[in-house]
């Protein structure tokens, strides 16, 4: 009975990445906005687009992600792009790799006042990381382990899509440990049992 119950509960779900104009977390403005819906664990449709900020790229953030200034000038407003996405996502819960130190706050804050609202169900998929794998957390090592292709790393939609299939194979690993868990508990009440159906053995 223990191990009924260990069934995943994410399996729809909206991964989403951002890039930014720059590394901090407090002045950062998006530049790319992608999210990949997953229903039932299969992917089932994508949002991309690039954002133009009010600030130019920072050169430490250009050589992460590879965008220019240049690369955003025909970009359209985060304001507009927010719009969109929100159409796209709904009321889904958003999964990000590190959102809670990075993608969710600066989300929040350009958002904040925006018609379409900034509440949204977020789960960050990094602790869960941390819990299940002793080495590396980034994003393209676990896409690595598991045999994933990550396009190209830090690309918004490359890495949403990565993340659209890392995310149901750390659910399954959690919920395997769960059950070796619950079955290792089990043997305790199984052999009380056994003692108390023959007390002579």
């Amino acid at each position: 009975a223990a191990g009924r119950n260990t069934k995943s509960a994410f399996t729809d779900f909206v991964a989403v990445d951002i890039e930014t104009n720059a590394l901090d977390v407090d002045t950062a403005e998006a530049i790319e906005l992608a999210a990949v819906k997953v229903r039932g664990n299969t992917v089932v449709e994508e949002f991309h687009e690039l954002v133009r900020p009010l600030q130019p790229v920072s050169a430490g953030a250009r050589e992460v992600h590879g965008y220019s200034d240049a690369d955003l000038a025909g970009s359209p407003a985060f304001a507009e792009v927010w719009t969109r996405f929100r159409a796209f996502a709904g009321d889904d819960l958003l999964v990000a790799h590190n959102g809670h130190g990075f993608d969710f706050p600066i989300l929040m804050r350009l958002s904040q006042g925006h018609p379409a609202g900034n509440r949204f169900a977020v789960y960050d998929t990094l602790p869960l990381a941390r819990a299940l794998h002793p080495g590396s957390r980034k994003l393209s090592d676990l896409a690595r382990n598991f045999g994933i292709d990550t396009g190209r790393s830090h690309r918004a939609l490359d890495d949403s899509r990565t993340l659209a299939r890392v995310f149901p194979r750390l659910e399954r690993e959690k919920l395997a440990r769960a059950r070796k868990t619950s079955y290792v508990s089990l043997l305790d009440h199984l052999a009380i049992g056994l003692a108390l159906s023959d007390p002579a053995t």
